[in-house]
């Protein structure tokens, strides 16, 4: 988890805990859960003045002093969203079978109790691989923390192998034996199971969303588990390992796979969802923009394998938009983003509810 620092202005930190320069001391940078940006501290208020936000609460200014007292809040303005929204959040852990612990946050409807009761719930993945997946309020498709929850849908969100957050080894894990397509892929599948074995869920209520890396997460996911997950939205999705060598980020692939794919192509073709579409049964609805540095391309050919194989799916292509519906190399104005993102919620929306019973 990224941390900043108490005694140097620090921008853009994402974490709930501070460190002394000092002194090397850890601790909570406030009382509550979120993501904490534009840190700034003076000596003279021996204040941290910062934007706080959460899963369930859109920024606002907060101000508190040094020893993490005295935490108030100096601005409301998306206090009217916030009430607008109606969820809540809660702390989950899972301990899998290697022994290890992954920490996560589960996003519910205002009005469904923890732990929950047979409800459907939706496993997300951060773009990446790597980086961190920040308690942070979103509606975007790409990130739809306070989307899905008031439409009745809970999140779950959990930094698996590969993520900022745990220990250097787990955090290196993907790259580490061959385990690239499918250490996270396998906890997912795990702690989803756990959902299950604990009546939060059940078989058939289960979806999965990402969007980047997130989006190959849903693929090889469903490839991996095809009975595990009974929807899946993947999104600009990296869909074929040996392209994104050739014409992509060369030195990554060839890091995490372990070797460049003329050295291993039987791995590369196992870990590249386009090779795989054949096992996918799970109902699939894509999106992807004509602008997107991953060929779109190579996504309508997977569209189109799933679609000859009889699998349910359905594709959304967004003209001009670039990676994600949030601007990224996107060749058209926010406003038509922004109609971009309705139009994409609204199908994810209805995807989830038609296919999750």
């Amino acid at each position: 988890m990224q941390t900043c620092a108490v005694d140097t202005l620090a921008k853009n930190q994402s974490s709930d805990r501070n460190a002394n320069l000092r002194s090397g001391e850890f601790r909570n940078i406030a009382d509550r859960a979120g993501s904490y940006y534009q840190v700034r501290t003076t000596r003279l208020s021996r204040q941290l003045v910062f934007n706080l936000t959460t899963f369930t609460n859109p920024a606002d200014v907060y101000r508190m002093n040094l020893d993490g007292s005295a935490l108030a809040r100096l601005t409301w303005n998306n206090e009217e969203l916030a009430q607008f929204s109606k969820t809540r959040q809660y702390p989950v852990s899972f301990r899998l079978a290697n022994g290890e612990n992954r920490n996560g946050t589960l996003i519910l409807p205002a009005d469904v109790p923890f732990p929950p009761r047979n409800i459907r719930i939706v496993v997300w993945q951060q773009g990446g691989p790597g980086g961190m997946m920040n308690n942070e309020w979103s509606t975007f498709v790409e990130q739809p923390y306070a989307l899905l929850p008031n439409f009745g849908f809970g999140v779950l969100s959990v930094p698996l192998a590969g993520r900022e957050g745990n220990s250097p080894a787990v955090y290196n894990k993907l790259s580490d034996r061959g385990n690239f397509g499918q250490a996270d892929i396998d906890e997912q599948a795990e702690i989803t199971r756990q959902m299950i074995s604990r009546g939060w869920t059940s078989q058939g209520k289960v979806g999965i969303t990402g969007c980047s890396y997130g989006g190959y997460f849903v693929l090889q996911s469903i490839i991996r588990y095809p009975d595990l997950y009974s929807a899946a939205n993947p999104q600009c999705a990296l869909v074929d390992n040996i392209t994104e060598w050739s014409r992509g980020y060369a030195s990554l692939m060839p890091y995490l796979e372990g070797l460049p794919p003329f050295a291993n192509p039987g791995e590369y073709r196992a870990d590249s969802p386009i090779y795989n579409t054949g096992r996918i049964k799970t109902p699939t609805l894509t999106f992807h923009g004509t602008n997107d540095f991953l060929p779109i391309t190579q996504n309508e050919n997977l569209h189109l394998q799933l679609t000859s194989q009889g699998t349910p799916a359905r594709m959304l292509v967004f003209v001009d938009a670039g990676h994600g519906l949030v601007g990224r190399d996107s060749l058209v104005e926010q406003d038509v983003l922004q109609k971009y993102q309705i139009y994409a919620a609204q199908e994810m929306i209805n995807w989830f509810r038609n296919s999750l019973r």
